[in-house]
């Protein structure tokens, strides 16, 4: 429902119609029930609905009669959406990226819409793949974060229906997450400034599985993304280069993840992205959005110096950790979509990754196109520059 109410945004008296915390007084539009029951029985594969005001219900309804047919039919609920304006009555594709709360009720979400300019959209075949660990009492911090703390608020049938909605403290760096610029950089984007665009792109992923599960110290090297660029071609503009070490299986098994139950990093262990690689990305393919990894770290667990963080962060690029299943992407040819929770002044913060893969595609089908000319020139300024 686009009403306009975004405008509103974010003055209390303007969205609500009062600073009295009595709802009898709220005034705003909404779904009327009767229009619930008209989706749920003439459209009911319909996944939700969404409104850009403060709840589904509108302002003077009583009992949240719509809340509660979307709920017995299965349907979620989207509430103050932005922008809602800005996108097209229809075609428009729209991503809905929560944060992932192990027995949520409710989570902040990152939405985003998509559409072809000047065209009609047309039916997508692809598939997804979730690349988000969920969040809870089980989800990996790094050393100094306070753990996630869940609250449940209010889980009864006192008003006469079933009602519940929790609360949650976590910190900025833990479980999937994104680091911006800002976390190693005192003048980079926060999350929040971080382009929408930016957090959509190509999907590069650099397999060291086999390595890893041999040396649980090994790093992403340059001869690996030279590996890729000689199998799929030259790392695309936005893409984001992601490394897979297999390490999603030992989640989320501390000891597994970092090598050690201690606090005491000098005794963690686990790959990431080498010095070299890290340069290599931001010197020769400056166009990509930022990198990600299946591990706690950009960085690998040994690196003297978060050499990495130090690379990619402050050259307003930023970074993916703790990404999950990154062995069901194919080397090339997915798109990932990144929607992290929109934290103004956040230096990181809890994102929901998906990555969408073509149809008739899997992780073991890759894109192979490129020109014996490229293979050529790649290998002559890989001479020329010493790095092989």
């Amino acid at each position: 429902m686009n009403s306009g109410w975004h405008k509103k945004y974010p003055d209390k008296m303007q969205v609500f119609s009062t600073l009295e915390n009595d709802t009898a007084k709220f005034h705003f539009p909404g779904f009327h029930p009767d229009a619930i029951d008209w989706l749920l029985q003439n459209r009911p594969k319909i996944h939700g609905i969404g409104v850009d005001t403060p709840s589904t219900d509108f302002g003077q309804s009583k009992d949240f009669q719509t809340h509660r047919k979307l709920a017995a039919g299965g349907k979620y609920g989207l509430e103050n959406v932005a922008n809602l304006d800005a996108i097209p009555e229809s075609g428009a594709t729209i991503y809905t990226l929560p944060y992932k709360l192990t027995n949520g009720t409710g989570a902040p979400v990152h939405i985003i819409a998509s559409w072809p300019k000047g065209g009609k959209q047309l039916e997508d075949f692809s598939s997804y793949v979730d690349l988000t660990h969920p969040f809870g009492l089980n989800t990996i911090y790094w050393v100094g974060n306070p753990p996630f703390e869940p609250k449940i608020l209010r889980a009864d049938s006192s008003f006469g229906f079933w009602y519940a909605s929790s609360a949650f403290c976590a910190a900025e760096h833990g479980g999937t997450h994104i680091d911006a610029p800002r976390h190693f950089s005192k003048t980079g984007a926060y999350v929040a400034d971080i382009p929408v665009d930016r957090l959509v792109g190509p999907a590069v992923v650099i397999d060291i599985s086999k390595r890893a599960a041999q040396d649980r110290d090994t790093a992403v090297q340059v001869s690996d993304l030279v590996a890729w660029e000689l199998r799929h071609g030259p790392i695309p503009r936005g893409a984001i280069v992601l490394m897979n070490s297999g390490w999603t299986r030992k989640y989320p098994n501390r000891l597994e993840v970092f090598g050690t139950l201690e606090s005491n990093t000098s005794l963690f262990h686990f790959p990431g992205f080498s010095a070299n690689a890290s340069l290599w990305l931001v010197s020769n393919r400056p166009t990509i959005a930022g990198i990600g990894v299946d591990t706690p770290g950009l960085d690998a667990a040994q690196s003297d110096g978060s050499p990495a963080h130090r690379t990619v962060l402050p050259r307003n690029f930023y970074g993916l950790e703790n990404v999950a299943n990154l062995n069901l992407l194919p080397e090339s040819g997915a798109t990932l979509i990144v929607l992290a929770y929109r934290l103004a002044n956040g230096t990181g913060a809890p994102a929901y990754v998906i990555g969408k893969i073509p149809y008739g595609m899997n992780s073991s089908n890759h894109l192979y196109s490129i020109s014996w000319m490229y293979i050529v020139v790649l290998i002559q300024t890989l001479l020329a520059s010493q790095l092989v």
